[in-house]
């Protein structure tokens, strides 16, 4: 008797038995031949290999650079952008170097004007205290371009040197000759240091 698949233990034993019986029933019958086939274990199906998981690796982040903003060639000048901007213009038009005053934030440009071949401005702060400077090699009639009193030496205009008259309080710087400066400068309500220290800053303002 021949078992084919499913076979187990149990069924082994049944078919020995039965063997028996036969045995018993019958002695001159043929030994029978039983095979007990085991079934082979079903091969077991190895589990998928996990794909390891890619994360994709972050680009930095680009930050862009903000564009400078173009500066102005009159930007250390004392004022607005506008009054920057006059004074960029003056020095386009006009044919001899401009300047102009650097003062500390509590002054403020009150006038400034140029006509042909001359400049003139003004600037005042909350104290009452004035500085003027005619530029372009003509004093006006008004009494600005006066000398105040005698001279006491002389100071420097952003390098230029001139002559200093004084006073009391209030000072002018002259560069060139008295009576017609290449550069005047005057200042009331400070005192002759301050003055002259101011004078010195003043800056040139480039041509384009």
């Amino acid at each position: 008797m021949k078992l084919v698949g499913g076979s187990s233990v149990r069924q082994g034993v049944v078919a020995l038995a039965m063997v028996s019986v036969l045995a018993g029933c019958s002695s001159s019958a043929p030994t029978p031949i039983v095979i007990l086939v085991t079934p082979s274990p079903a091969a077991s199906t190895p589990a998928p290999t996990p794909t390891p998981e890619v994360t994709p690796t972050p680009s930095p982040e680009v930050t862009a650079t903000p564009s400078e903003s173009p500066t102005s060639a009159a930007a250390a000048c004392t004022g607005t952008a506008a009054h920057q901007a006059f004074f960029v213009n003056a020095a386009a038009d006009l044919p001899f170097d401009v300047y102009c005053a650097v003062l500390p934030s509590s002054w403020w440009l009150d006038s400034a004007s140029y006509n042909g071949p001359f400049l003139e401005v003004a600037y005042k702060n909350g104290a009452g205290d004035s500085i003027w400077i005619f530029e372009g090699g003509w004093c006006p009639p008004e009494a600005w371009c006066a000398d105040p009193g005698p001279p006491v030496g002389s100071a420097s205009f952003d390098g230029l040197g001139g002559t200093l008259y004084s006073g009391g309080s209030y000072y002018t710087l002259k560069v060139g000759t008295a009576a017609n400066p290449a550069y005047a400068m005057g200042g009331g309500g400070m005192s002759q240091a301050q003055f002259t220290a101011w004078a010195a800053a003043v800056v040139k303002v480039p041509k384009p």
